[in-house]
């Protein structure tokens, strides 16, 4: 997309506006840690901590529950749920 330098002043420009749906999904979290980050295997010792990982990832760095059915191997309905339980407590 560029250099640094401007995907830097980019981020800067948009930071704090994640949840205007006008910017596209990909430009808002262009600098989103990969899911290999998020749901690295010290991340994620415990089915609680994957949960808990898989809802920031959601949550805080846009990624879809379909994303993240695909990268885990799981059920986009799997996924749906843990998300659902979570925000139901």
């Amino acid at each position: 997309m560029g250099e640094d330098e401007f995907v830097d002043n980019l981020m800067r420009y948009i930071e704090g506006q994640k949840e205007i749906k006008e910017i596209p999904r990909h430009q808002r979290y262009i600098k989103r840690p990969g899911l290999h980050e998020i749901l690295s295997w010290r991340a994620t010792k415990t089915k609680e901590m994957r949960n808990r990982k898989i809802r920031e990832a959601i949550k805080e760095n846009g990624y879809s529950q379909k994303e993240l059915a695909e990268y885990l191997g799981m059920h986009y309905s799997t996924i749906s749920r843990l998300v659902r339980n979570y925000t139901a407590k």
